[in-house]
Parts: structure tokens; C-alpha cells; sequence
């Protein structure tokens, strides 16, 4: 009895002490009340559990009531964003970490082809060609996840969204992009590695490419005005920190004409 009660003691400090204390914050993911979370921290604490169908199930419920956009704001990017926030602290190992990009990628296939309602589609190319762009991953896995979820919602106006992985060398990606020819160029970067290569990828293809449209996502730092002018000033178009954000702007960057047409509707009316 005595045992149990110094146990049940001892996970309580552990939970109060994750709630506010920031290197211990994964104590109150692991073990706060499933009631008390918001939907994020419940599938983060699925995930570092190794408890796919959990992870699965709270994702599954957010659909039920909220967007893809939203679900992928509100639940997919934060808990990506703890997974490396965490790692990047030594505080998730490799193999639970590869196990969330692995369940991240899982529920990305199972959205595939069902496309963000409300969103007009349409290929605007001529002859119905998909518009090309391309996504560049930053850092690692969790980058590349981020422009998955991306490339799903920019589906439906008529893009496609090419992957270059974060291994690929710069001539590499310089010479896709001049292959490609595409409309727009998205850098994506999860805090809180990879800063420096992000500005380093919008340097380069800045000098290779003076016109092109390059949007930064800088994801989920809503802190983070210097950075996001520093990127700016170096040569980005637009820097995005959500994926609502992202989906707007890069339909804007895209097809510059359909802004004009709607420019000149407001004009006339």
C-alpha cells in the first residue's frame, strides 16, 4: 500500500514538474490525463509511446470535426515540432523519432486523394497541365512531412508539388529547379535545427534565379519576426508559419493571373 501510494506521489511531481519545467516537459506529455490535452499533445504522447493505433485514433477524431488544414496545423505540426524540439535535446531517441515521421507518413498516405474541402480546383495551365513546384526539405524527414502535407492541400487548385530530399547536394537542386522551370519554390524548415541552411538554400537559389517566387515555411515559430525578416532581406518572397498561410500564398505565388482577374472583378464592381 505504502508503495503504491509513494508511486502515485512520485508520477504527480513528475507531471506538475513536465508542466513547468521546460527539459522535463515530455513527463507531462507522457503521463498528464488524456482529458486535460489538447489533441497534439495526446497524439505526441501516443507517439512517444510507441502506441500506433492510439496516435492513429486521435488523428482520426480531429478529422471528424476539423479541416485537413486544421488537423494538419493543430495536431500533426506541433507534435512533429515536439518530436524535434525533443531530439534535438536528447530527449527522444532515434528510434522513437523515426517512429513518428513513420506514423506521420502512414496517416499522409491514408489522405492521399482526398483532397481539403472548400478549395476550388482547377488547373489553370494550359491544355489542364499541373502546375509545377517544388519543395525543398531543410534539415531531415520531418521537413519533407511538412511539404507532404502541403503538396495535399495545393492538389486541388491543379499544383504538384515535387519533394527534393534534404541529402540532395545545391547543384543538385539548382539544376532540378532549372529543369523543372517551376512557378514557385517552398523552403520548408521545422525549428529548431536548420535555420542557417534555410537562408543558405534562399541565398543560392536567389542568385541562380532573380524572379523566382520562394516561400519559406518557417514552421510553427510565431516568436520568430527577426528570423522571418532576416529570410525576407536575403531573398525570400513570403515566409509562412502555417500551413493555412502557406496554402494562400503559394496559390497567389502561383498563378499570379487569377489574382489579377480578381483584382480587376473588385476594380470593376
Amino acid at each position: 500500500m505504502m508503495g503504491d501510494l509513494l508511486m502515485h506521489a512520485l508520477i504527480v511531481c513528475l507531471a506538475v514538474l513536465g508542466k513547468y519545467v521546460p527539459s522535463l516537459h515530455i513527463f507531462a506529455t507522457l503521463l498528464g490525463e488524456e482529458a486535460e490535452l489538447m489533441p497534439y499533445a495526446r497524439f505526441y504522447q501516443r507517439l512517444v509511446a510507441l502506441d500506433r493505433d492510439g496516435a492513429v485514433a486521435v488523428v482520426d477524431a480531429a478529422l471528424k470535426q476539423s479541416s485537413h488544414v486544421d488537423v494538419f496545423d493543430q495536431v500533426l505540426l506541433p507534435a512533429l515540432t515536439l518530436a524535434e524540439r525533443d531530439a534535438a535535446r536528447d530527449e527522444l531517441d532515434d528510434a522513437k523519432r523515426e517512429f513518428v515521421w513513420r506514423i506521420v507518413g502512414e496517416i499522409l498516405d491514408g489522405l492521399e486523394g482526398t483532397p481539403e474541402t472548400g478549395v476550388v480546383s482547377g488547373k489553370l495551365a494550359s491544355a489542364g497541365e499541373p502546375v509545377p513546384l517544388i519543395g525543398l526539405a531543410v534539415e531531415d524527414t520531418a521537413d519533407a512531412l511538412v511539404l507532404r502535407m502541403l503538396g495535399q492541400l495545393l492538389a486541388p487548385s491543379g499544383c504538384t508539388l515535387e519533394i527534393i530530399a534534404s541529402s540532395a547536394s545545391s547543384l543538385q537542386v539548382v539544376e532540378r529547379v532549372a529543369e523543372q522551370s517551376p512557378r514557385l519554390v517552398v523552403v520548408s524548415h521545422l525549428p529548431p535545427e536548420g535555420l542557417g541552411l534555410a537562408r543558405y538554400q534562399v541565398r543560392q537559389l536567389r542568385a541562380q534565379f532573380a524572379q523566382l517566387p520562394i516561400l519559406v515555411g518557417h514552421w510553427g515559430e510565431t516568436n520568430s519576426a527577426s528570423a522571418a525578416e532576416r529570410l525576407v532581406e536575403i531573398g525570400a518572397t513570403h515566409v509562412a508559419l502555417t500551413l493555412a498561410d502557406a496554402r494562400g500564398r503559394a496559390a497567389e505565388l502561383a498563378f499570379p493571373e487569377r489574382r489579377a482577374a480578381a483584382m480587376a472583378t473588385a476594380l470593376r464592381e
